[in-house]
Parts: C-alpha cells; sequence; structure tokens
C-alpha cells in the first residue's frame, strides 16, 4: 500500500492531523492527497455543470460530489429557488417531464417553464435559417455576414 492510498484510507477513521502524525508527513500534503482523490466540491458552477452534462438525479449528483442526498437538497434550497433549477434543466435539455419531476414542480410552476426557450429549439431555428441563408450568402454583404453570424451562434452553442 502506498503512502497515498495509506492517507486516503486512513482520513476515513482519523481526522487530517491526526493522519498526518501516523504517517509522518505534513498536513498540508494530507489535505494535498485528499483533494486529488475526493470527487469535486459541492459549488454553484460544478452544480450547474453536472446539470448541463445531464446529471439530474439527486443520488447521482450526491454521488458526483461525495455527499449525502440530504446535502444536495440544502444546498439547492441555499443557493437557487427550484424553480431556477427547473428553468436550468428545461433550457438545457428542452424535457418538461424531466424538469417537473427532477424538482417536483408543480403545474403552475411547469406552465410557466413552457413559455421558456429552450437550447433545442434554439439550435433547430438557426440550423434553419442557416439552411434558408445558404443559397442567398453570396448575394450582398449583409448576406454574408448574417450568415457568419448564425454560424457563429451556433458554433458558440457547440451544436
Amino acid at each position: 500500500m502506498t503512502n497515498k492510498e495509506r492517507i486516503i484510507e486512513l482520513s476515513k477513521h482519523f481526522n487530517t492531523n491526526e493522519v498526518a502524525e501516523i504517517c509522518k508527513v505534513s498536513v498540508s500534503y494530507v489535505y494535498r492527497v485528499l483533494r486529488e482523490h475526493h470527487s469535486k466540491t459541492l459549488t454553484l458552477t460544478n452544480y450547474l455543470n453536472a446539470l448541463q452534462q445531464g446529471i439530474t438525479n439527486k443520488a447521482d449528483l450526491a454521488a458526483l460530489f461525495g455527499v449525502e442526498r440530504t446535502t444536495i437538497f440544502r444546498f439547492e434550497q441555499k443557493h437557487m429557488a427550484k424553480e431556477t433549477v427547473g428553468q436550468i434543466l428545461y433550457i438545457l435539455n428542452g424535457n418538461i417531464d424531466e424538469a417537473k419531476k427532477a424538482q417536483a414542480l408543480t403545474n403552475e410552476e411547469t406552465a410557466e417553464l413552457l413559455q421558456l426557450p429552450t437550447l433545442p429549439k434554439v439550435t433547430h431555428e438557426l440550423r434553419q435559417m442557416l439552411n434558408k441563408l445558404e443559397k442567398h450568402k453570396k448575394l450582398t454583404s449583409f448576406h454574408t455576414e448574417l450568415y457568419n453570424k448564425i454560424a457563429a451562434a451556433l458554433n458558440a452553442l457547440k451544436c
């Protein structure tokens, strides 16, 4: 067993000072090893990135961040309203049922979501515009510039 593996194993039972003492290393080294080993920290940015990757189940989010499900619930309550998370989920994937189920939204809250544009709808409309302009992009500089702007927008959305 390497020293890092030993530190990780001991950290499950002892605090960092005790682990450093047992392994005869500095406390900062213990922190560095544990930071490398443990999953991502639960921050608003990391949470939103996980949602964007399609991880919406509370248990999956908890496993990703190495916390309990209740911590995920408390985090959501503290940092954002369930409506906000529902909006983000709906905008990202356009699936109203998934957003409603993931955040336990009421029918009124769900009805408000349907009025929002979604990423799939927007990219579809941009592609349609691009296809229509493709034939005419060489006509004038205006058409060329418009075509390039729409293409750049699609590229920025990574679609």
